[in-house]
Order: C-alpha cells, then sequence, then structure tokens
C-alpha cells in the first residue's frame, strides 16, 4: 500500500513539473471588428497553447490610438484556463483614432498575447443635449434645441408623431397633445448619441362672468362673478371694488365693457367679457367705450336729454353736441352731462388709444447657402402677423418663422423680409431685417489614389480658390493639410493593403464644406530565387529552384 501511494505521488510531481515547464502563448482575434463607436462591445477572441493554473483569469486590453500598449485600458475578463471570447466594453472616454489594437493578458502565470493584427477604427463623437422652452401654453410655438455635435445629423422623435431631421426644430400652434418627451439622437459615422428632455403645455382656461349685460341706475353697483382660473385682473379698473379678485364690485358711473383675464396653475390665460349698463335720471344713453388706433378718430353719441356738454373738451369736434367727433392722441375718458331743464344725469365713455405694434423682424442675418435661422422675437397676445415676401420662409404668419434661404450662385446674395402686425382692431406697425447668403463653398478631395508602401500620390482635384481657407483630416503623411492640393506620403509594414479616408474641408465667410478621397497603400514585396546546389554535371538531373518571399509574380535573373 505504500509503495501504491509513492508511486501516485511521484506520478504527480512529475505531471505538475511538465505543466510547470511547458510555455503558454495566447493568440488573439477581434470578432466584430474594424469600425466601433464609443461605449460599444468589442468580441474578443483568443486561444491559448499551454497550461494555466486554474485560478487563472484573462483580460482584454486596449492600446492607445497609435496601437500602443505603454498604458493598456481593460476592457472585459474571464475566468479559467482554455481559450474563449471577452465581450470587452469600449470606454466612455475613447478618443477617436483609426490605429487601435486589442490583446488578451493571463493572470497565472503572467502571460502577454499579442495583439489582433488589425488596426481598430474607434469613434467617439461625445454628447448631445437636449433642451426646449417648456413650459408653454396651447397655440405656443415648442422651441426644441440639441447641443452642436460637429459633422453630425440630428433626429428628433416625441409625443404625437413627432419627427423631425432639424437639430432645433420649432413646433408651431401646440396643443397639450405635445406634452411628453422628446428625444434627439445625433449621428457622426454611423455613431449616435441621444438626449431626451420633458416638455409640458399647458391648457388655456375657460374663462366665464356673470352677470352677463349688467344694468344698474346711477349709484348703484352690481357685483361681477368670474371663474375658471386661480388668479384674475379686470380692464379697465374704473368703477371695481378691486381689480385682482374674481368678484369685485362694480359701481361705474357709466355704461362699462369690463373684460377679465383669466390666468390658470399653468400660467396660461384668456378673457372674457361683460357690460355693465349704467342709466341715470334722465335716461341718459351713450355710446359704449371704444378702442382706436393711435391718430384716427371716432363718433361719440348721446341720447335721452335735451342738452349735453362733454368734458374734457381735448380732442372733440364739438364740446356741446351729441355727436361729436373725438380724436384724442391718448386714452380718454369723456363724461357726458345731460339734462332735461332742471334734471341731469351724467355718464362716461373711455375711448381707448391704442398705440400702433412695433413689431422687431429681428437683427440682420448672415447666412450660408441652405443654413437656418429664426427671424423676428416672440408674438404679442392680440396680433396677428404675415412676411413679405414668402421666400425661404417656413411660415409667413408666425412672428417667429425659420428663414432657410438658398444660394447658387457666386456672390452674396441680400434679401429684405418685411415683418407686418395687425392688432384686433386693425392697428398696423411693420420692420425689416435684412438677410444674407452666402454661396455654397465648393471642394474637390480629387480621384482616389493607389500606390505602393514608401511612395506618394497627389491629393486635391482642384487649384485653391481665393479667399477660401483649406484643411485635411487626418494630417497623416500629407505634404501640406492646409493646402487645396498636396501630397501624401505613406508606408505599410502589414502583408494586406491599408485605406485611409482623407477629408478636405474648406470654409468661406464662415461657410463649409467637404470632400473626401480614399487613398490605399499596398505593402512592400520580397522575393528570393536560389538552386539547390552551386554546380551540376550536364548529365544530372534538372536543378530545382527554391522560391522565399511573397508567393506569385515574375522572377528575372540578375545574370
Amino acid at each position: 500500500m505504500k509503495n501504491r501511494l509513492l508511486f501516485y505521488l511521484l506520478l504527480l510531481v512529475s505531471t505538475v513539473g511538465a505543466r510547470v515547464g511547458q510555455a503558454v502563448t495566447i493568440a488573439t482575434s477581434v470578432l466584430n471588428g474594424p469600425n466601433f463607436c464609443q461605449n460599444t462591445t468589442v468580441r474578443v477572441s483568443y486561444t491559448v497553447s499551454g497550461s494555466l493554473d486554474p485560478s487563472n483569469v484573462f483580460t482584454a486590453q486596449l492600446s492607445d490610438e497609435t496601437g500602443s500598449f505603454a498604458a493598456p485600458v481593460a476592457i472585459g475578463s474571464l475566468a479559467g484556463t482554455a481559450g474563449g471570447t471577452i465581450n470587452g466594453v469600449l470606454p466612455a472616454g475613447v478618443v477617436t483614432g483609426s490605429g487601435y489594437r486589442v490583446r488578451v493578458v493571463g493572470s497565472s502565470p503572467a502571460t502577454i498575447g499579442t495583439d489582433n493584427g488589425q488596426d481598430l477604427s474607434i469613434t467617439n463623437i461625445g454628447t448631445v443635449t437636449a433642451g426646449s422652452n417648456s413650459p408653454l401654453c396651447v397655440g405656443g410655438n415648442l422651441l426644441l434645441t440639441a447641443t452642436t455635435v460637429p459633422g453630425a445629423s440630428y433626429s428628433w422623435t416625441g409625443p404625437a408623431g413627432f419627427t423631425s431631421l432639424l437639430q432645433n426644430p420649432t413646433i408651431s400652434n401646440v396643443g397639450v397633445n405635445r406634452t411628453g418627451t422628446y428625444t434627439v439622437t445625433a449621428s457622426v459615422n454611423g455613431c449616435a448619441a441621444t438626449s431626451s428632455v420633458s416638455v409640458t403645455v399647458n391648457a388655456l382656461p375657460t374663462a366665464s362672468v356673470t352677470p352677463q349685460n349688467a344694468v344698474i341706475c346711477a349709484g348703484q353697483s352690481v357685483t361681477l362673478n368670474a371663474s375658471g382660473g386661480t388668479s384674475y385682473s379686470w380692464s379697465p379698473a374704473a368703477g371695481l371694488s378691486s381689480s385682482t379678485i374674481a368678484n369685485p364690485v362694480a359701481s361705474p358711473t357709466a355704461s362699462t365693457i369690463y373684460t377679465v383675464t383669466v390666468t390658470n396653475a399653468g400660467g396660461c390665460s384668456s378673457t372674457a367679457q361683460t357690460t355693465v349698463q349704467v342709466r341715470a335720471t334722465p335716461v341718459l344713453t351713450v355710446s359704449p367705450n371704444q378702442t382706436i388706433c393711435a391718430g384716427s378718430s371716432t363718433t361719440l353719441s348721446a341720447s335721452g336729454a335735451q342738452n349735453y356738454t362733454w368734458s374734457p373738451s381735448t380732442g372733440l369736434s364739438n364740446p356741446r353736441a351729441a355727436n361729436p367727433i373725438a380724436s384724442p392722441t391718448a386714452t380718454t375718458t369723456y363724461t357726458v352731462t345731460g339734462d332735461n331743464g332742471g334734471c341731469s344725469a351724467t355718464a362716461t365713455v373711455t375711448i381707448t388709444v391704442e398705440p400702433l405694434p412695433t413689431p422687431s423682424a429681428g437683427p440682420d442675418r448672415v447666412l450660408c447657402s441652405g443654413q437656418s435661422a429664426q427671424l423676428g422675437i416672440a408674438p404679442v397676445a392680440g396680433l396677428t402677423y404675415s412676411w413679405s415676401p414668402s421666400t425661404g420662409l417656413s411660415s409667413t404668419s408666425s412672428s417667429q418663422p425659420t428663414v432657410t434661404p438658398t444660394n447658387t450662385g457666386t456672390a452674396p446674395r441680400t434679401t429684405t423680409y418685411t415683418l407686418t402686425a395687425v392688432s384686433a382692431n386693425n392697428c398696423l406697425g411693420s420692420s425689416t431685417v435684412r438677410v444674407t447668403v452666402n454661396p455654397v463653398v465648393t471642394v474637390n478631395a480629387g480621384a482616389a489614389q493607389t500606390f505602393c508602401s514608401g511612395g506618394s500620390a497627389p491629393l486635391g482635384g482642384a487649384a485653391a480658390v481665393a479667399g477660401y481657407t483649406y484643411s485635411w483630416s487626418p494630417t497623416t503623411g500629407l505634404a501640406n493639410p492646409s493646402a487645396a492640393q498636396t501630397t501624401v506620403s505613406l508606408t505599410n509594414t502589414t502583408g494586406t493593403p491599408s485605406t485611409t479616408a482623407y477629408t478636405l474641408t474648406a470654409s468661406s465667410n464662415g461657410c463649409p464644406n467637404t470632400s473626401t478621397v480614399s487613398v490605399t497603400v499596398n505593402p512592400a514585396t520580397s522575393a528570393a530565387f536560389a538552386y539547390n546546389a552551386a554546380s551540376y554535371c550536364q548529365s544530372s538531373a534538372n536543378p530545382t529552384p527554391t522560391i522565399g518571399g511573397n508567393a506569385g509574380g515574375t522572377f528575372t535573373s540578375a545574370k
């Protein structure tokens, strides 16, 4: 029994010694490359030659953008002793580059595997942030904004089937169905970043006031009752016990039209009106309060008495007539006193002089062809708007339309837009804005180029245009990365052709345009040719050549 135990002990020591002495190698490949976005998964496959400790942990490491593992980043790990696949996650802050490599290292014994043997391209477009002018009221214009991601295209989705490809879209005349979450996606080279913003559209209150068309005698009062909101404002305030409560006591000295503005908890407002008619002795009837535009006139009227006196006389054609023409320069309350030979009564008429609207078309704009900008300023309640001409405008009836002009010419083009605002009383005002559109920038990166490692080729399909600035990306191998036409010189130490896309950006007056050209660099070739002996007899068998280096091709003797 002791001899058997000793035999198994020696066998175990021999087996362990054999394993410890065996060299371990790790070969690595990427299953889903070579192009990746930040925060995506890299499937790293690896195979193992040799034996590892059962406690071994395999770790996938990412190089920097140049392929250097001087400071590798661990992107995933897997415990075990055999090959497998590690699902590595790229870090959020990874730098955009096209020279990344991955490798797998073992922990027991410490073993560094070979890298995947192929450059990986990683794109990090950063982040995008969504915003809005929420909250807003029904009928307002919802403004959605997204921060700028260089070179990105945008896609918005939202409630009620909303979609848009604009970076900063506008939804006009919104309803409560536009309440919800809006999501924007910014995309660059197949990589995307998203952000969401919550929007609230508050309903307008349903304003009402009772009684309607109340009739009182001179010196009497009536309680007005408004409902539908959380705060109230009455106009005019004359004759009211308070202009900021829901149920003021009205004691007007003349027939008056009261307007109450009802505001709900969401800050949205609507109005309702009621008329309080005042009868005196004699029964004096006057024209209702009116609103006129600055510079206009209206006719006042009074009846029910024999003699009339209007006060103040300022702006009246005849202060002793029953129907004088009133041309006030400011809002004026006229009081008429009528008498029937000893009995008198008074009444008042308020002529509200509405200032002419003063719309603003906004500051002059300078745009690139196809670029959009918002004209005007926020709308004023009670005004309607119209723009002329309509060329390039998203709306001719909005106070803040989006203008998207184009210019296919060679010189800047300026258009003057006129904004006209009209109030409910047909009072009119206007404003103009000049929109200058710079022409489209033309750019040509030239035809695709292919050459051997260590060679060079010209880039750029057109000579520089005066006033344009140019930049190439990437700048690797370029003689002059800021010229319209330059030379690229590259080497290729791999065994397969490598292709790089060079992008030329041309800018003029702040307007950029781009063009891309593909440059392919073939690897350097090598060849060797030798016979199996230095000399042969005439009667000997034919010599046997040995070919080395790249397979295929034509071999030429040096003698």
